[in-house]
């Protein structure tokens, strides 16, 4: 149960810091979590990883806003998925310690160090990710697009986590605890480091994504550039119409075919330009007659019925009927089409009626160029002499022709492209959008987007632009591998690092143990055989002073251990013999001689009796210690001498 309390924990703190940086989850803490475990109490904590983790997934799902309308059967089954694969993979991962590295799991070695962090928690996550990918692909329940960088970037989600984790866990709950006890630094170390990468990530998104957007900017502000003067082209067509208009008495047919045909050929973009004079209510028939007089047959005023039939009009104040139109060849079903008869096109013509400035109308469906969206730019014409309204002129821009001609452009640069007019009801404000579909809201992290305000005709439309899945493939997935991988290097080598010092630490202080031990039991050997010996022996430092003597030498000469140690050889010569005065004989000069030639001396006992000896003696060397070592035999005794110096020797 601790142990699904924990991944439960560590799902949602997981989830909560990567919202907190955009989206992108840089610890997947579940599996690091249940590998530590099953390292330090073995594989049957399996259970409580596969509960943790799926309730974990659950929880965290159900916290998340952009998934509150989903199909809740399909993420448990998700969620299912990713914590069945997570138990398989830290499985895999133990067994794999097992075979490769000393269990109970110490760390001490550094080929084991190298194999841990190298090659079972990289695997580990390998495989996790893997099995989750061909889970959810079996159940064909993912609740959201899967992307190949996804995968990559959960993959080093789980490595970074287990890096984390791992240790952790095993500092707390690690076999045998005196090792792991000792570690207990990278309790400390390793959470202040998670929240330094959690920070870099941070930074290093921001970076990279600063510099990617800047670069998509320029992209597509270039090509909205490009549109933007298109339209202004559109505008100045309507002023020269509208000065056109002003220099002349009477515009004639052939007149208005004249002066637009070449303005049409510059500005190509333009469905076609039209003259919709303003007729009275009361001239409607007599204009229909002289029309058909002028050899324009069945012309008469039509508008559009309910079923979208074109049909008579209906008795009015005044008609805007569509009367010269260049080019004539696929418009001609707007000639007579009444502008007026039409909310959004009146609306517009009254606009522009009212202010004397040119007025666009809002997205509309053209009656000619098989029924596209468009908008028409009215240009009010008042007569000269009255300053009467005299009516229209309009410049038809077929919305769908030049959008598909920038859709063409940002197509190229693998982004969406769509227009849409501000100031419309939302049902009928879109103007032009691609034929990819809209960036999904959960999706959106995952994209850049521009939008743009363009003015025109007295009207804000807004283009706005994003990166397809695409563009993103083909530059954010280096950004989340870079950044993740750089992450797990910088963990690993620390890690790696702090285990092989401590590890290092420990087998030093094992050696140095162990060979301490050897040592003492040496010299307790050492001493026991020294006691034990018949003959009185004592052992001489480097520097002159007695720094043994064994339990013969006591009782032989009265003397105390404590008397003895510390103190010159020749304070045991007697009097006559020990002043410097009167002789010089030392028992010191021994250590000249290397051959086994012996000296008499006589020594006095602690009681200050004479003791007439036989001095012989043996060098004793070690890596530390340089012993000359004396044998006292009373003159009586000198036959057991060799048996003894040979005893020592060996």
């Amino acid at each position: 149960m601790l142990l699904a309390a924990v991944c439960v924990s560590a799902q949602l703190l997981g989830a909560a810091f990567g919202s907190a940086i955009g989206g992108s989850n840089i610890f997947a803490l579940p599996l690091g979590i249940g590998l530590g475990w099953m390292c330090a109490r073995g594989e049957r904590m399996w259970p409580g990883l596969l509960v943790g983790s799926f309730v974990g997934e659950l929880v965290a799902q159900a916290t998340d806003p952009s998934i509150a309308d989903s199909n809740w059967s399909g993420i448990a089954l998700a969620a299912m998925s990713l914590s069945v694969s997570g138990v398989l993979a830290a499985l895999a991962s133990v067994m794999l310690a097992r075979r490769l590295l000393t269990w109970p799991l110490t760390l001490l070695r550094p080929r084991e160090i190298v194999l841990f962090v190298v090659l079972v928690i990289p695997s580990g996550a390998l495989l996790a990710t893997v099995l989750d990918a061909a889970g959810q692909q079996w159940i064909a329940a993912s609740t959201s697009n899967w992307y190949w960088e996804d995968r990559v970037s959960e993959c080093m989600s789980m490595v970074l986590g287990s890096l984390v984790c791992v240790p952790m866990v095993l500092v707390c709950f690690g076999q045998p605890r005196e090792v792991w006890r000792r570690r207990r630094m990278m309790a400390l170390v390793l959470p202040v480091l998670a929240l330094g990468v959690m920070w870099g990530a941070v930074e290093v998104s921001n970076r990279l994504g600063k510099v990617e957007a800047a670069e998509f900017r320029a992209k597509a502000v270039k090509i909205l550039a490009g549109l933007e003067l298109d339209f202004a082209g559109h505008l100045l067509l309507a002023e020269e119409l509208t000065a056109f208009f002003a220099s002349s008495t009477l515009v004639e047919r052939d007149e208005f075919e004249s002066f637009s045909r070449p303005l049409l050929v510059r500005i190509p973009s333009v469905q076609a330009v039209s003259w919709e004079p303003c007729i009275e209510g009361s001239a409607r028939v007599s204009f229909e007659d002289a029309a058909v007089a002028e050899g324009i047959a069945g012309f008469r005023f039509t508008e559009l019925s309910a079923t979208k039939q074109r049909m008579a009009v209906t008795m009015r104040a005044d008609y805007f009927p569509v009367w010269f139109i260049v080019p004539l060849l696929g418009n001609q079903s707007a000639i007579g089409y009444d502008l007026g008869s039409e909310p959004t096109r009146r609306a517009a013509i009254d606009a522009a009626r009212a202010t004397g400035k040119l007025t666009a109308t809002a997205p509309i469906r053209l009656v000619q160029a098989n029924n596209n969206l468009g908008v028409l730019l009215f240009a009010p014409i008042f007569s000269k002499e009255t300053k009467a309204f005299a009516g229209c002129v309009s410049v038809v821009t077929n919305a769908t022709a030049v959008g598909g001609r920038t859709n063409e452009l940002f197509a190229a640069q693998q982004m969406h492209f769509t227009i849409i007019d501000q100031e419309a009801p939302s049902a009928d404000a879109l103007l032009f959008t691609s034929s990819a579909a809209v960036v999904a809201p959960a999706d959106r992290a995952r994209h850049l987007r521009l939008t743009h305000d363009i003015e025109f005709g007295g009207r804000r439309w807004r283009a706005d632009v994003s990166t397809t899945d695409a563009y993103a493939a083909t530059t954010q997935p280096w950004m989340f591998f870079v950044r993740h991988a750089l992450f797990a290097v910088l963990l690993a080598c620390v890690v790696a690092t702090h285990l092989f010092t401590s590890g290092r630490e420990m087998l030093v202080e094992a050696v140095v143990n162990e060979r301490s031990t050897m040592l003492r039991e040496s010299a307790q050997r050492f001493r026991q055989l020294v006691d034990a010996a018949p003959t009185a022996l004592i052992a001489v430092s480097q520097s002159g002073v007695i720094v043994m003597a064994n339990a013969r030498t006591l009782s032989l000469l009265g003397y105390t251990l404590d008397q003895l140690l510390g103190q010159s050889p020749d304070m045991l010569l007697a009097p006559s013999e020990g002043a410097p005065a009167a002789s010089s004989i030392s028992l010191l000069d021994l250590r000249e001689y290397n051959d086994s030639r012996s000296r008499e001396v006589v020594c006095h006992s602690a009681m200050g009796a004479r003791v007439w000896l036989e001095v012989r003696h043996s060098s004793v060397v070690s890596d530390e210690h340089h012993l000359l070592v004396l044998a006292l035999l009373e003159v009586s005794r000198s036959a057991s001498v060799e048996a003894t110096s040979g005893h020592l020797q060996s």
